[in-house]
């Protein structure tokens, strides 16, 4: 049975909807995927300092200072505690930071967890006391796995529907 070039169009048309669907479908899924409650990265700490400076707020950001010249990329130990400041000087806060192959905790205030249990975004962590994670669960490692694999899954389906 032949199909006129109009009904071939119309096909061609639906294949095409019905691919962008899926490609849509897909990149909601794997975004909802991601978690959101809390961030990490990745660093490489070059130095130690202990704190004689000054703290100073911009924004919303912490940043120290120590003989007027802004501290980065470099752990702080002011007091008792120990902070970290990123590589464009802002202190490290609410996030997990994995520093030299080992995890990390900063509070809200920017301190290191250590000595302690914490329940953080719903899962109990142990903090030895260097502040090393211990048991690290996969869900801080593994932040987007499930959004590449949804990816990959979808664009297999649409290659499939474009195929002929």
């Amino acid at each position: 049975m032949c199909q006129s070039l109009t009904q071939k169009g119309r096909i061609s048309m639906q294949k095409n909807k019905i691919a962008a669907a899926l490609l849509g479908m897909g990149l909601m899924a794997g975004a909802l995927a991601l978690p959101v409650t809390v961030s990490t990265t990745m660093t490489y700490a070059a130095t130690e300092i202990i704190g004689h400076g000054e703290w100073l707020k911009k924004g919303d950001h912490w940043y120290y200072y120590q003989n007027g010249k802004l501290l980065k990329d470099c752990w702080l130990k002011d007091g008792i505690d120990w902070y970290y400041l990123n590589a464009d000087g802002t202190m490290k806060a609410d996030e997990f930071a994995r520093i030299d192959n080992d995890w990390y905790y900063f509070r809200s205030w920017g301190g290191r967890c250590y000595n302690q249990k914490m329940t953080i975004s719903g899962e109990v962590y142990v903090f030895d006391e260097n502040g090393h994670v211990n048991d690290a669960p996969e869900s801080i490692e593994t932040t987007d796995s499930f959004f590449w694999i949804l990816i990959i899954v979808y664009l297999i389906l649409i290659w499939l529907f474009w195929k002929d």
